[in-house]
């Protein structure tokens, strides 16, 4: 006998699903596993699209996805991926007394009771596709109720339980009473700096290690009540790096580092040196440099950093040509200018998709100017590289690639629009502090100036306005370690007779002569405005450090199909001689 399918609505609801209609098309709504358990319950983070077959589903924040039909089809099983959960059954464990990891623990300047009192244990688990007996850091939640297990082999290999949340170790005994916290990198430097004299109550580990770059743990517990953030990370470079992007993302006005004694490389080794050494590094952390004046000591590591290569060279464009004349610094201000329609915000947003491909990079995205759906179709174009549309001579992508794509651009970009609010520049970077100590992002487009609603208080020439919003900007950029993209137009430049504008220049941009003094990079575009040309140009007309790059300009070929821009070949001939059109 045939099997008979549900109606497609009731299927949806036997999975938790709820949505306002059930008709053909692309659908959001809240996920059913885990929208309940977040902070933004109501966030519409499930994609549902429905069609004559069925419907599936994918959610952008747990990534669970799945599908079901229409009609009884033979069709293999579908696989669903469900979000990460709390295990059902933890692995028991037994005291490590009278193991090899009583002598291990010990060794390392730990007690037994030290052990039994935050369930350090022994379990055996898979490891290296063999079984053996592991040192077992059971991780609690805020509840205290067990979510994961780090096991520890002898020979010092780590594994942990599949599918878990990934949450700080020692997240349960956190002090509501203390106002400060210590974060660590290993669950011994955790468990050392818990029993060190005369420090926070508060001390956690980040869960995977010093390479971890998505830092969810983050959201895991309300991090913004401490006034003071110690962070205990390794010397080694991964140590270095991990802590500046800690920093970065909880506000390094409340962050201090803890530096270690020479020779050690993490808080166990100093505490077997000497445990009062361990209290006067705790004792003698240092704030992150902000406003006041340091000596040359506060920015040694830094220094290294950029001497071997590290986090503070520029980054490339990802664009043919451009790593020449410019490259993409943390900590600064780039004016991003050109006549109407030359396209400035198309070289933003290509810009925008290669280094998040090429780097990483999430963005926070403030473009007024075009509706949120729009934009989304216009990265995913420069992503996929084919037209999102069905007015082109080129073959559309298809709706799977589409889903992908927007799937890839939830993941790093965040679209700050002014609803209820004014958008003023000062509401903006509220906004914009928001998604790096959120989502992590570390480059900001604003676009355009003309488009924000500047209230100038009385009295206030626009020089002097422009002047203190600029040093906000820069402000917030060396804070947060974002680099911020910032359109601005000219003032209004008359075509020529032969359909040429005259070159843009620094001092041409509107509203003040301090948007090309306080800006850190200028960058002009140019645009060939003759039928059959698809030439642009990109000038350099203002480079404040050299490691940005330098005064220059590069011609580029723009398609305006897929909005990508590759290195000028020529101007095309014959059949392809209208393929870039105005927009």
């Amino acid at each position: 006998m045939e099997k008979i399918t549900k109606p497609i609505y009731q299927q949806l609801q036997d999975e938790g699903i709820q949505l306002r209609d059930y008709d053909d098309g692309q659908h959001k709504t809240t996920c059913p596993q885990c929208s309940p358990e977040r902070k933004n319950s109501r966030d519409p983070c499930l994609s549902v699209n429905i069609d004559m077959q069925g419907a599936r589903w994918r959610c952008h924040h747990c990534q669970w996805e799945g599908n079901v039909w229409k009609e009884s089809l033979q069709r293999p099983p579908t696989i669903r991926k469900t979000a990460p959960k709390k295990p059902s059954v933890i692995p028991n464990t037994k005291s490590i007394k009278g193991t090899w990891g009583e002598e291990f623990f010990t060794g390392r300047g730990l007690s037994l009771n030290v052990a039994d009192e935050y369930g350090v244990g022994i379990a055996s688990h898979f490891v290296d596709n063999k079984r053996q007996d592991c040192i077992a850091f059971v991780y609690k939640d805020t509840d205290g109720v067990p979510t994961n297990i780090k096991f520890r082999t002898a020979d010092k290999k780590y594994a942990q339980l599949p599918d878990c949340q990934r949450i700080p170790y020692l997240v349960n005994c956190l002090n509501a009473e203390d106002d400060s916290i210590l974060i660590c990198e290993g669950e011994l430097d955790a468990l050392t700096w818990k029993i060190c004299p005369e420090i926070t109550d508060n001390v956690i580990s980040i869960p995977d290690g010093a390479s971890d770059r998505k830092m969810e743990w983050l959201a895991t517990f309300d991090i913004n009540k401490y006034k003071r953030i110690y962070l205990a990370l390794d010397s080694d470079d991964a140590g270095i790096q991990c802590r500046e992007e800690i920093a970065r993302r909880v506000g390094r006005e409340r962050a201090f580092i803890i530096a270690y004694t020479d020779g050690c490389k993490d808080a166990n080794e100093v505490w077997m040196k000497s445990k009062e050494d361990l209290v006067r590094c705790f004792m003698s952390a240092e704030p992150y440099p902000i406003k006041s004046l340091y000596t040359a000591n506060a920015f040694m590591e830094e220094g290294l950093q950029l001497f071997r290569g590290g986090f503070k060279q520029g980054l490339s464009t990802g664009i043919d040509g451009m790593d020449e004349i410019f490259l993409v610094r943390p900590a600064e201000v780039s004016i991003v200018s050109g006549v109407p329609n030359c396209g400035k915000s198309e070289f933003i947003d290509a810009i925008a998709v290669n280094m998040a491909k090429d780097h990483g990079y999430r963005w926070a995205m403030c473009s007024f100017e075009n509706p949120v759906s729009d934009h989304l179709n216009k990265l995913a174009e420069k992503l996929v590289g084919k037209p999102a549309r069905k007015d082109t001579y080129m073959e559309q992508m298809d709706e799977e690639e589409l889903l992908d794509a927007y799937d890839w651009i939830a993941q790093h970009f965040f679209f700050v629009r002014a609803e209820d609010e004014s958008p003023t520049i000062d509401w903006c970077i509220q906004a914009c502090t928001s998604a790096v100590l959120r989502y992590g992002v570390s480059a900001i487009c604003l676009d355009p100036y003309n488009e924000f609603d500047h209230k100038r208080p009385t009295g206030m020439t626009e020089t002097e306005y422009v002047s203190q919003m600029m040093s906000k900007l820069k402000r917030f950029a060396q804070n947060f370690g974002v680099h911020v993209f910032f359109v601005c137009h000219p003032v209004k430049m008359r075509r020529s007779h032969d359909g040429t504008f005259p070159m843009v220049e620094p001092y041409d941009i509107a509203g003040s002569a301090n948007f090309a003094n306080k800006a850190d990079v200028i960058l002009i575009v140019e645009r060939d405005f003759t039928k059959g040309s698809n030439e642009v140009r990109i000038h350099t007309k203002k480079m404040r450090f050299k490691q940005s790059g330098k005064l220059g300009v590069v011609d580029l070929e723009y398609d305006y199909i897929s909005g990508r821009y590759s290195k000028y070949l020529g101007y095309p001939e014959g059949d392809d001689a209208d393929a870039w059109l105005p927009n």
